[in-house]
């Protein structure tokens, strides 16, 4: 697929952004009067012309009414299980399990991209309903259970967390969190950005932790 047909023809309606060098886009996707509740999925796939068109019909038909949805898309380097996440109310919801009729429409997109599965060089794409600021802190969960609040920092700190495979260790700098070691295989929750605003977050799903900006 040639990708600014693709951009052309969406009806997300896309802006230019400045971006970082491991971010490949990071752009409003449309706007529309009402407001959600916070949610979020990201789609770890070697497939991601494919991908954004699945996420965008499942936006279109779960979210009709939705506020601003925000997109971004990140390159991943090694080899990574590719699946999909999904959040809601910042909480992680085990979407193949799940009753919600959202639930069943990503194990259908996890179907149609034969998710999960590992992959080498994936991309990550995110769908997430935009946060209401910076973040005042950030909340760590084990297996949703809150075992440490962080409290951003300009100089850089570490904090080391226990997780279901071993330790992690949380970096924050310039009011930003990040995970910079872990103890899981394919180090995925090491090659998602930087987190800074309210309802962001990044996940470790090996070690069952959920590092949540609030």
């Amino acid at each position: 697929m040639d990708r600014r047909n693709f951009l052309k023809t969406s009806t997300f309606l896309l802006a230019s952004a400045s971006l970082a060098p491991s971010l490949l886009r990071s752009k409003k996707l449309f706007a529309l009067p009402a407001k959600i509740e916070n949610f979020s999925f990201d789609i770890v796939t070697d497939d991601e012309d494919r991908a954004i068109l699945l996420g965008e019909g499942l936006i279109k038909e779960a979210y009709p009414d939705a506020g601003k949805i925000l997109f971004r898309e990140y390159k991943m380097e090694g080899v990574h299980t590719g699946d999909i996440v999904y959040m809601k109310d910042n909480r992680l919801i085990n979407y193949k399990s799940d009753t919600r009729d959202i639930s069943s429409e990503l194990r259908e997109i996890a179907k149609e991209l034969a998710l999960p599965k590992k992959m080498e060089n994936p991309v990550c794409l995110r769908f997430y309903s935009e946060s209401d600021g910076s973040a005042g802190k950030f909340l760590v969960f084990h297996k949703d259970i809150m075992i440490r609040k962080i409290e951003p920092s300009v100089s850089s700190k570490t904090y080391t967390v226990q997780g279901s495979k071993g330790d992690l260790v949380i970096e924050t700098s310039n009011n930003k969190a990040k995970v910079i070691e872990s103890s899981c295989t394919h180090k995925t929750c090491m090659s998602m950005k930087s987190i800074s605003r309210s309802s962001e977050y990044i996940v470790c799903i090996p070690n069952e932790i959920q590092i949540i900006g609030e």
